[in-house]
This record gives C-alpha cells, sequence and structure tokens, in this order.
C-alpha cells in the first residue's frame, strides 16, 4: 500500500519535471557525450596532426584558399539528396536546461557547495548541480546556436 504522502510527492509539477530531467539525462547522455567528444577532435585536430606527422602540418591559414561553404553544403545535397535535417539536439537540450533550473533550488548554494563529508550519492548530485549551474552560458550558446542552424535548414527547405 502506498501511503498519501508518498503519492502526492510523485504527483508535484516539481516531481514531474525531475522525472523528465532524469529521463532526458539518461536516455541522451551517451548521444550528446559522443557529439562533445568528437566535436573536441574535431576542433583540435589539425594541432593534433602538427604534432604527430611534420609532412602533414597545416598551411597558414593566410596562405589556404577560404573554404567554399556553399561547394560544401552543395555536395553534402548531391551525396544524399533526399535527405532533410528535422531534427535537432537543442531541443533536448533545452528541455533539459530548464527542466534541471526548475528543479534546482537556491542556486548559489548549490553552484558553491558540494558536501564531500556525506555519501558518494550526496556528493556526486552536488558536483552535478554545481557543474550544471556553472554551465548554463555553455548550455545556452550551444542551445541558440542549434536552434539558428536548424531555423536556416528549415529556411532552406522547398
Amino acid at each position: 500500500m502506498v501511503s498519501k504522502a508518498s503519492s502526492d510527492k510523485q504527483t508535484t509539477p516539481r516531481r514531474r519535471l525531475y522525472k523528465l530531467h532524469t529521463w532526458v539525462g539518461f536516455h541522451l547522455a551517451w548521444v550528446m557525450s559522443l557529439v562533445l567528444l568528437t566535436g573536441t577532435f574535431a576542433v583540435i585536430s589539425h594541432e593534433i596532426d602538427w604534432l604527430a606527422h611534420d609532412e602533414m602540418r597545416v598551411t597558414p591559414p593566410s596562405e589556404r584558399p577560404a573554404v567554399d561553404w556553399a561547394a560544401l553544403e552543395a555536395a553534402a545535397r548531391d551525396h544524399n539528396p533526399g535527405d532533410t535535417l528535422l531534427t535537432s539536439l537543442a531541443f533536448v537540450l533545452a528541455i533539459s536546461l530548464y527542466t534541471g533550473l526548475k528543479t534546482t533550488r537556491k542556486w548559489g548554494q548549490a553552484a558553491t557547495r558540494i558536501r564531500f563529508g556525506k555519501s558518494a550519492r550526496v556528493a556526486v548530485g552536488d558536483y552535478h548541480r554545481a557543474v550544471g549551474i556553472w554551465s548554463i552560458w555553455f548550455f545556452a550558446v550551444m542551445i541558440v546556436t542549434g536552434l539558428w542552424y536548424q531555423w536556416h535548414l528549415l529556411k532552406r527547405l522547398p
């Protein structure tokens, strides 16, 4: 038999937001981690090549031609002409950010407190909240950038 206190706890709007935040986090953590990891390697790939292979050193930007972004887009469209990009992780990240912020109380305290003297679960939870709060600006930049690209892609659809 379920007590009244526990059944009330599970039906509050804050509890539902927490469950949504947990679901999004668990189901998409691997995808987001993969995107962040591969994006990091893509950003520093030239530096890795420069360090690893003398013969592969990059030409300075002033000596190489500018990237023709229109040609790259045309090549991608020619490769798979029927494909269109309709879904964005920016929406999922925005849901995660919103639900995390709505379920976190006392932001100032959560941003600066990690209780190591308690159990490991408490310390990990405090760490998760602190990193989440300090990363709000980074998530906001990723969300706005993703939505901007999504908007411009949707405008180009026939």
